[in-house]
């Protein structure tokens, strides 16, 4: 490698580094390094703003739940498809539903606790469960929301892999708790609507929902429904492989510091390479 190419990578990966990130955070900017050791290929993510690049596809063994042809509505890659679920299993990914009652949003969440059989699955539904049976409260709605929210803290703390927000996210701010927990904790944001042909249908909603929402509130419900467009959408590393780029680019920039005269002081300043070690680089050595 040569000076001028440890130079150009360097301007612009010290971007990151002078700027304080994470060893797994990368900010738009994706290093694949293959050199004796093997990326395996990341699935598509999507998100409103940038999640910083986390957690690995490691291959296991699959004892998937499988999803029949005949079943359109449970036709996604996060449950058909052997490369995105193996990726799903080593990382970390809070799947957020979205859709009125009665469109089918928690049968791909049932469907999803399935598959990954580890996975929590959060839904302010649940508040109003009692003795095996579904008494709602509309005074106790809040309440609901909070345990539903608190459930999904707790599960990042322990570093579940999977997280499933099952709730109706009518509108973009009803979702916002979950993109900044999942965007502040690393976690990956899928966001899923139904695939149903009646999800627009408030006539079939309403025959079909189990909370017994009548018409007219389903109709106002599919009125209010905001659109959710992400910024963009990218390919992220997963955590092991981001942590092996990690420790490739700060090889190649101790290199960098040690060979080119006056690199140290124009890209890390007055500190040099001081700047690499302590508190904000905790997993270099």
């Amino acid at each position: 490698m040569d000076h001028m190419f440890k130079t150009g990578f360097f301007l612009v990966y010290a971007n990151s580094v002078i700027r304080k990130l994470q060893p797994n955070s990368f900010e738009k900017i994706f290093f694949l390094i293959k050199e004796n050791e093997e990326v395996l290929e990341p699935t598509v993510s999507s998100s409103e703003e940038v999640l910083e690049p986390t957690v690995s596809s490691i291959v296991s063994s699959l004892s998937e739940t499988k999803i029949s042809a005949y079943e359109p509505e449970l036709d996604f890659p996060f449950l058909k498809d052997s490369n995105t679920i193996s990726y799903l299993r080593s990382s970390q990914t809070m799947f957020v539903m979205r859709g009125v009652s009665g469109s089918g949003k928690s049968t791909i969440a049932r469907a999803l606790k399935n598959l990954y059989q580890s996975a929590v699955l959060c839904s302010a539904d649940d508040y109003f469960m009692m003795g095996g049976e579904y008494k709602f409260r509309s005074d106790d709605l809040g309440s609901a929301h909070r345990y539903c929210q608190e459930k999904a803290e707790e599960a990042v703390r322990n570093q579940v892999n999977v997280i499933i927000i099952d709730n109706t996210n009518v509108k973009r701010w009803e979702m916002k708790f979950y993109m900044d927990l999942a965007r502040h904790n690393f976690y990956h944001l899928v966001i899923v609507q139904p695939k149903t042909a009646w999800r627009d249908d408030p006539k079939v909603l309403s025959s079909r929902n189990n909370h017994n929402v009548d018409e007219v509130t389903i109709r106002k419900k599919i009125k209010e429904f905001e659109d959710y467009v992400p910024f963009y959408y990218a390919w992220f590393l997963n955590k092991k492989d981001s942590l092996m780029v990690y420790k490739k680019c700060y090889k190649c920039l101790v290199e960098c510091i040690e060979s080119i005269p006056g690199f140290s002081y124009d890209v890390l300043g007055p500190g040099g390479q001081g700047n690499l070690r302590g508190k904000n680089f905790p997993c270099v050595s």
